[in-house]
């Protein structure tokens, strides 16, 4: 049933963006060009903020994977990566073909004490609530739904 569900919400997020996703509009590849660059001037700060969370996340999906990945037939660093290019719909095929997860054996990695630190955890929620009250504060949110 999971499978069947992960499944489903991938083809459902794939289709979207290929058939029902806003068209096109001019202008769209040097907004994300000059987000990409902080060349920021001129951009409503609400935009900027989902911009950057858009980064956070990633970060965030990585390390409640990796974790989880370390006993899965799965490997799951390939999907983490690919998040951070076409974000959470890398992870669907991993969240449908992972198991069960087996109790940790071993030492773990450095890597993997650092992704499961509160510190880590501590950074991430700041940088995304400073985020939301850069954009609540200072967004101009009839502009951004335009």
């Amino acid at each position: 049933m999971r499978r069947f569900i992960f499944g489903g919400l991938g083809l459902g997020f794939v289709l979207y963006a290929f058939i029902l996703a806003p068209p096109e509009q001019p202008g769209t590849y040097d907004l994300i060009f000059r987000l990409s660059t902080g060349d920021w001037q001129s951009i409503n700060p609400a935009v900027i903020a989902l911009f950057n969370a858009m980064g956070l996340w990633p970060l965030v999906y990585a390390a409640i994977a990796l974790v989880d990945g370390h006993g899965q037939r799965w490997w799951a660093w390939p999907f983490v990566v690919a998040s951070f290019a076409v974000g959470a719909l890398a992870l669907l095929p991993y969240l449908a073909l992972r198991q069960p997860n087996p109790d940790f054996s071993g030492t773990p990695s450095t890597l993997l004490r650092l992704l499961e630190s509160r510190w880590l955890g501590a950074v991430l929620a700041a940088g995304a609530i400073a985020l939301a009250v850069l954009a609540m504060l200072h967004g101009d949110w009839p502009d951004f739904w335009h």
